[in-house]
């Protein structure tokens, strides 16, 4: 019964990483390390640093969801309240 356990459990979470690999959200983030080793490779005067260019990556990802957070609020509170329509008493 465990052992069966195990392999099921192991099953779905292989099945969930390989889903994440393949998503849309993960190609930006690789795309820019690309385009910055192919860019520190060419013959220039100057090289791109990794670490200033993964920190405005995810500078800009907090401010987006922290907006996505202050538009979703009210909805939020109030399906919390019971009012899933938004709707004021």
């Amino acid at each position: 019964m465990g052992l069966t356990f195990l392999f099921t459990i192991s099953g779905k979470v292989g099945s969930v990483y390989s889903q994440a690999l393949f998503q849309k959200r993960l190609l930006v983030p690789v795309a820019v390390a690309a385009a910055t080793s192919a860019f520190n490779k060419a013959d220039l005067p100057f090289d791109v640093n990794y670490g200033p260019l993964f920190l405005g990556f995810l500078t800009y990802k907090a401010a987006v969801l922290t907006k996505l957070y202050q538009d979703l609020k009210p909805d939020i509170v109030a399906a919390i309240a019971g009012n899933p329509e938004g709707e004021e008493e």
